[in-house]
């Protein structure tokens, strides 16, 4: 949970009077200004909430951090990176939030100094990650890939230019023989992990079997997620953000468009656009979901996937139903491999796989690498190629079985 400050923690962070905010309204008149040029009001909420979250974790970091000036300079630079914070995608600020939260946690369990970054505690960090030398994990921590490590690099170098630290603890051949050595353990210990499990077509076909009719409203939402999920190629974190207002229905066809801004990319630019599409039967299906919780299927702002209780009920906030987030995906997913435990998946599914397996599908049904990245909204043909491998080589040579 994060801490909230007391006035003498304050003062003595603060020690020259730079701002530090308890309060959401505080800091969005201090330095969210930049949102009012954003026309879409969703988009500026999103901003406004996960710059909130940014700030709350740059905190947390500030609460392992005694040396004045560095504590200075990160507060200094914290407030001046959320004032251009529409600079950059909201992904990369909840990976930066993310980061930070996970490194000051870190700091404070092993009572180390978080600023100003160093090559030995960084060292000792990832190693902490991939659990290098620890027979058993302590809190059930899952050891994480080598990829993860390089991501977690990116980001503790912006936190090191947002401190305004000079010197470059990772621009060094010492700390590039480190990281050449992490890969080599996680070649060496086989813990670099296949992709996620493939959801395809006709396991939603049997899973829409069990949990169609089904009393629960709960399992009748995952179908409901897990339709569209596998229609429309969307990831975890873009599945959270529909609502109704953000869909258009095709006259002629009767099925459902959405163009989402901000998608994730790896090339991604702010205003980055994408067009996806849910099937009219699956919409149908997921109104008849939204009608049976009671929420308004006309209201613009009604969550396509609410988060529920276990009883049923949904989760509100001022009132207003809830979205599921991303966790909470990937337990729907992880309900569905449990039911149907499929002869053709070796390991549960997670927010990913419906992705994965659609694109699959589609290469099966003569779909060429470019529409499916068109649907999938992929920039490259590497990750289509990376998805597809495992098609049965042999089902691809029967279909073009020489006369």
């Amino acid at each position: 949970m994060l801490m909230v400050l007391s006035e003498e923690r304050r003062l003595e962070l603060n020690p020259i009077g730079l701002p530090l905010f308890n309060d959401y309204a505080e800091l969005e008149h201090y330095a969210l200004k930049p949102l009012d040029n954003i026309d879409d009001d969703v988009l500026r909420e999103r901003y406004k909430t996960i710059l909130h979250k940014v700030y709350l974790s740059a905190v947390e970091v500030a609460q392992s951090c005694s040396d004045r000036h560095s504590l200075e300079n990160f507060l200094a630079g914290t407030i001046n990176y959320i004032a251009h914070g529409t600079g950059r995608s909201i992904n990369s600020h909840k990976q930066l939030s993310s980061t930070l939260l996970d490194y000051a946690k870190y700091c404070r369990g092993h009572n180390v100094q978080a600023l100003p970054l160093t090559m030995a505690t960084t060292c000792q960090y990832f190693d902490h990650l991939m659990g290098v030398g620890e027979d058993d994990l302590i809190d059930n921590r899952t050891k994480v890939k080598y990829s993860t490590l390089k991501s977690r690099l990116a980001f503790l170098n912006m936190l090191r230019r947002i401190a305004k630290q000079v010197d470059n603890p990772f621009d060094n051949q010492e700390f590039a023989d480190y990281m050449r050595q992490r890969a080599n353990v996680e070649r060496l210990t086989n813990t670099t992990e296949d992709q996620a499990s493939a959801f395809q077509q006709h396991h939603l076909k049997a899973l829409n079997q069990i949990w169609a009719s089904s009393d629960n409203i709960v399992r009748r939402r995952d179908l409901a997620l897990l339709k569209c999920a596998y229609d429309s190629l969307l990831r975890e974190s873009e599945l959270t953000q529909l609502k109704i207002g953000m869909l258009r229905k095709d006259p002629v066809t009767g099925d459902y468009t959405s163009i989402l801004t901000n998608v994730k990319n790896t090339k991604q630019q702010i205003g980055k656009k994408r067009t996806v599409w849910i099937s009219r039967e699956s919409m149908a299906f997921v109104f008849d979901v939204l009608s049976d919780l009671n929420l308004d299927v006309r209201d613009p702002f009604t969550p396509l996937f609410p988060s529920l209780w276990r009883s049923g009920k949904c989760r509100l906030t001022e009132g207003h139903a809830r979205n599921i987030d991303h966790k909470k995906i990937d337990s729907v997913f992880g309900r569905a491999y449990s039911v149907l435990l499929p002869n053709d998946v070796t390991k549960t599914w997670t927010g990913h796989s419906a992705r994965i397996g659609r694109a699959i599908d589609l290469v099966m049904q003569g779909a060429t690498h470019t529409q499916v990245m068109h649907l999938g909204g992929w920039s490259s043909e590497a990750m289509v190629k990376r998805y597809t491998a495992g098609i049965d080589i042999s089902s691809v040579a029967n279909a073009f079985r020489p006369s």
